[in-house]
């Protein structure tokens, strides 16, 4: 199934040569939780990055990966029980 969600013109730019994409059971809650994750330095002498963003504290983490801008547009990644995939605009 197609749910056609844009996130973003991929502008290297901007945005780098990946993404990560996570999948989130949304649950709701009181408490609002940080989850992080750090991507190692592409190169000697480049720094790393931290990725991070916020979710509800009864939200269920479903899984994640990471979208390399030179991939395929073939590409299936998957995230526990859903598959995504890169489409042209």
């Amino acid at each position: 199934m197609d749910y056609d969600d844009f996130i973003a013109y991929w502008n290297i730019g901007n945005i780098g040569n990946w993404m990560v994409e996570s999948w989130i059971e949304l649950d709701g809650g009181n408490e609002t939780v940080t989850v992080a994750q750090t991507l190692p330095a592409p190169c000697t002498g480049c720094p790393s990055t931290t990725i991070s963003h916020s979710r509800q504290k009864r939200d269920d983490e479903m899984g994640q990966t990471l979208i390399q801008f030179s991939d395929d547009y073939d590409t299936v990644y998957g995230i526990t029980a859903a598959n995504i995939k890169r489409k042209t605009r």
